[in-house]
């Protein structure tokens, strides 16, 4: 949920809406989303939308590997880049102990 608010000579918050529709992983205590180091997007998990009886999994090994080979590693960005990976590892983490 989101609200405007607006800080002046009253404190008003407006009425809360929707910020995004669909079905994501639940994470119990811990936070279900991270925010990218500039503020401006959101990364969550969403889950899937039938009900169907899975028969199949699908294990990717050395994920993170082929994550650090797709993401630039100019200088500048390499201390937002391991932050962002730490941040993928928890949250992959969190899912893998809901299994």
């Amino acid at each position: 949920m989101v609200a405007d608010v607006e800080i002046g000579a009253a404190f008003h918050i407006g009425k809360p809406r929707e910020l995004f529709a669909g079905n994501f992983v639940p994470a119990g205590r811990q936070p279900n989303y991270a925010v990218t180091p500039d503020g401006k997007r959101f990364v969550m998990i969403r889950t899937r939308n039938d009900n169907a009886k899975r028969s199949e999994i699908q294990i990717v090994l050395n994920w993170l590997e082929e994550l650090k080979a797709r993401v630039p590693t100019k200088i500048g960005i390499a201390a937002d880049r391991r932050l962002a990976l730490a941040e993928l590892a928890r949250l992959a983490n969190n899912v893998r102990g809901m299994a």
